[in-house]
């Protein structure tokens, strides 16, 4: 009776395997979950409780992506606390499986109560430098935005006022994919676009 949806997995530093995937009874009731397991497979005990985390943020929540910065384990989730609007959230945890609490609200940081006070939704992360890039959108148009990874703080330079927005399409880059090209210091964005659902192509761009 439980539906699973997809979300993303990972080796840390240490060899240990870190999945996070959506999990409900139904659709009203999604919640992100994030496993450890041992090289063996064998649930990790010594994370979260007996190796499951479960995000309880909002009405309901959906996880999209897991990246480190430094020991730091960083969740991207979109959740709503209404069921009609939708925003991205990065979750912050220690080795533990505990929030950081110094990140955001009880270890979320939630793009609707930053300073920017935008939903970017369907978002992807990645660490650049010290910087995470965050990719996503608003439902409407494609986004790109960039938060000091130890404070959580926007980098308002980026993107001229912290936040880039894409007019390619209208809608533009739905369910958006993120690269970094560290070599070549460039970001590559790939997405769905669309003007209505009979209209709708594979869009690529590179930023610097």
């Amino acid at each position: 009776g439980i539906t699973y949806i997809e979300g993303d997995i990972v080796l840390d530093k240490n060899g240990k395997i870190l999945t996070t995937f959506t999990a409900g009874a139904d659709s009203n009731s999604y919640k992100t979950i994030i496993v450890r397991l041992n090289t063996d497979g064998s649930l990790d005990n010594s994370f979260a409780t007996s190796g499951v985390f479960t995000l309880t943020y909002g009405l309901k929540n959906y996880s999209r992506n897991i990246i480190f910065y430094k020991n730091e384990i960083i969740v991207v989730v979109s959740a709503t606390q209404d069921n009609t609007v939708w925003a991205g959230q990065l979750l912050k945890l220690d080795q533990s499986g505990t929030p950081i609490n110094s990140w955001g609200v009880n270890g979320v940081m939630d793009y609707l109560t930053n300073s920017t006070g935008q939903q970017l939704g369907l978002m992807q992360a990645r660490i650049y430098q010290d910087k995470i890039i965050v990719c996503g959108d608003d439902a409407n148009n494609f986004r790109l935005s960039a938060l000091d990874a130890q404070t959580g703080e926007i980098d308002l330079e980026f993107g001229g006022d912290g936040i880039y927005e894409s007019d390619v399409a209208t809608p533009s880059y739905k369910g958006s994919w993120l690269h970094i090209d560290e070599v070549a210091k460039s970001i590559w964005i790939s997405g769905n676009a669309e003007t209505s659902s009979a209209n709708q192509q594979i869009h690529v761009s590179k930023f610097k």
